[in-house]
């Protein structure tokens, strides 16, 4: 089944989706939306997010990378080929395994609420968009 999966797998969507969710994620933790109140929730200034560390994004895209390809094979397997049905597929994924685990990493990190919805919003939007456009790509 996996062979069949690598073999019929549609990479240029996986690229184009993890794009997708790392601009997202760009908008997303910048000053037109959450920038502000995550900073401020996980303790960081300006200053110090303007001279962190920039490898951070490299990985990040590779991470994106790994959750669209894992996301593409449940589009596959699942044969998800409408709108509807991939945003049904994404919110199935982004909240049963995401938002549940940043969601623990938080409780137990003791960090708040607002924290959690920012980060969990972020990556339900973003398998959301990459579940769509990999459905929708054929």
């Amino acid at each position: 089944m996996f062979q069949n999966f690598l073999q019929q797998t549609n990479y240029p969507a996986i690229l184009v989706s993890a794009v997708v969710y790392f601009a997202l994620g760009a908008l997303w933790y910048s000053p037109v939306l959450f920038q502000k109140p995550w900073a401020a929730n996980v303790g960081r200034t300006d200053e110090q997010l303007r001279s962190g560390n920039k490898i951070v994004f490299l990985y990040t895209f590779l991470a994106l990378l790994a959750v669209c390809f894992v996301t593409s094979f449940f589009t596959w397997a699942l044969q998800t080929a409408s709108c509807m049905a991939a945003i049904r597929l994404g919110l199935f994924i982004s909240l049963g395994y995401t938002a549940t685990v940043i969601a623990i990493n938080n409780w137990y990190g003791q960090r708040g609420a607002k924290l959690t919805l920012i980060d969990a919003g972020y990556h339900v939007a973003g398998i959301v968009l990459a579940t769509i456009i990999m459905s929708v790509w054929k």
